[in-house]
């Protein structure tokens, strides 16, 4: 569990719990300070050190921000394409890696081709659809 020092000028600093308990040893041992995680800290400068849930309970407006989380719908290729129901999108996406493939830059696998012929199915699958509607 963290722990966050609040010093005497309202700064704070966010420590581990092992650094809570050195910094706790060092405290009683008569020095004046110890360095934790890279940086001095005076023991008169501390004014509180508390467990991260005790800090934000006492002090509920220095709480970070909680944004609501959005499930992650990344569909990849194979989900858009069956997603799309739009011959012109399709028709796009099919000009686009057929230019890819044709590019200097392309490397020669079968997924490019693999793909355009998932999208020509689907533009059939689609326009038999459409002709369905219709009759």
């Amino acid at each position: 569990m963290e722990h966050i020092i609040r010093f005497h000028d309202k700064s704070k600093r966010t420590i581990s719990q092992r650094q809570a308990e050195q910094l706790i040893e060092a405290s009683v041992s008569g020095v004046n300070g110890i360095t934790v995680g890279g940086g001095y800290i005076a023991f008169n400068s501390i004014a509180k050190i508390l467990p991260e849930n005790e800090y934000y309970d006492q002090y509920p407006q220095e709480r970070p921000l909680q944004l609501p989380q959005f499930e992650n719908k990344a569909l990849g290729m194979g989900g858009l394409i069956r997603e799309t129901n739009s011959v012109k999108s399709l028709d796009h996406m099919i000009r686009g890696i057929k230019k890819h493939i044709s590019g200097r830059l392309f490397k020669g696998t079968d997924a490019p081709q693999n793909l355009i012929d998932q999208m020509e199915t689907k533009i059939k699958l689609i326009q038999q659809n459409n002709e369905a509607k219709i009759s």
